[in-house]
């Protein structure tokens, strides 16, 4: 249930700058060298899963940045249908004890490999940023959106992810 009053949202938005996503608030801002951080733990997952989408992107000059810096800073929020982004936010709450952000970084490697058939056939960089955000505008199937997230993050072990975090 959404929040109906200010009181309400204002826990909410405590709640997840502080349990949910920490590492991105730090005195009231949200924190671009974390964002640029996971940004380039996501380039690393995604030329582990699909490194052909990758080579796409590289190829026709199209920077995962330009989209998904947006994606983590607004929690999915902007450009994804409110029932996905609910759908994607239940699980990430649910992953207490764990890296929440994790669940969201998956959810944009399976978004990415199921659009893996259409963004090879891209041949510029606007028809990528178009076929992305079109395919998020549309990304009402959360249930297999979220179980091929949960299935890809089950390939990387904590730790793993852990040290390219570091590395990365």
């Amino acid at each position: 249930r959404v929040a109906v009053d200010e009181e309400s949202a204002f826990v909410l938005l405590l709640a997840v700058s502080t349990e949910v996503l920490p590492c991105f608030f730090a005195n009231g801002t949200v924190s671009s060298n974390n964002t640029n951080a996971e940004i380039s733990l996501l380039r690393q997952i995604l030329q582990c899963t699909v490194p052909a989408v990758v080579r796409r992107f590289d190829a026709v000059g199209f920077p995962i940045e330009l989209i998904t810096t947006e994606w983590i800073k607004t929690i999915m929020m902007d450009d994804f249908p409110k029932s996905t982004v609910f759908h994607v936010w239940d699980v990430m709450f649910s992953e207490r004890g764990h890296n929440t952000l994790d669940v969201l970084l998956f959810v944009m490697v399976a978004f990415f490999q199921q659009l893996e058939p259409s963004i090879l056939a891209t041949t510029s960089v606007n028809d990528c940023v178009r076929l992305v955000k079109d395919a998020a505008f549309t990304a009402y199937d959360s249930a297999s959106l979220v179980q091929a997230a949960l299935l890809q993050r089950k390939r990387f072990a904590p730790r793993a992810l852990a040290t390219l975090r570091v590395v990365g």
